[in-house]
Formats: structure tokens, sequence, C-alpha cells
């Protein structure tokens, strides 16, 4: 599933949320976390999910916790599981 604000009733990924809420722009928070502005975009459309460490440095660049930005861990997002 492709997550894309610009789209009429599509979520926008938290990441995003949060880099807008902070006022930051994707080339910035990709510096920050030491990404490639292609690659946070991939993950800020659900077209790619990142490995721990990805998660990490994202979440350290936002000031935020790794679960405040993927609520689920990723094997149970891409097996279609819900947390009990």
């Amino acid at each position: 599933m492709q997550l894309n604000s610009t789209q009429p009733g599509r979520k926008m990924h938290p990441i995003a949320r949060e880099r807008k809420r902070q006022e930051m722009s994707v080339r910035e928070l990709a510096s920050k976390a030491g990404l490639s502005y292609v690659g946070l975009s991939h993950l800020e459309t659900g077209r790619s999910e990142p490995r721990l460490k990805t998660q990490r440095a994202i979440a350290g660049a936002l000031g935020v916790r790794i679960r405040d930005l993927w609520p689920e861990p990723p094997e149970l997002r891409r097996n279609g599981h819900k947390r009990p």
C-alpha cells in the first residue's frame, strides 16, 4: 500500500506528518538521518520498508521514538498481522 498525502482519501505516513509538523523539508530530514532524498521519499510514500537502523536514524533526526513513527514491527506489517 502506498501512502500519498497529495491524493484525496490517502493517509499521510507518520514520518511525513512529523517532518511537516517540525517544518522540515524531505531533503533536510534525509540529510540529518544520513539517507538519500529518494530513499526517504520512498519510505514516506510506502514504496519501501525501512530496516531497524534506518528507523533509528529517522526517529533520532526527528527527536521522537521509533514506535511514534512505526507502531507495529515491520515483520507484522509485511505479513498483514495485527498486534495482539
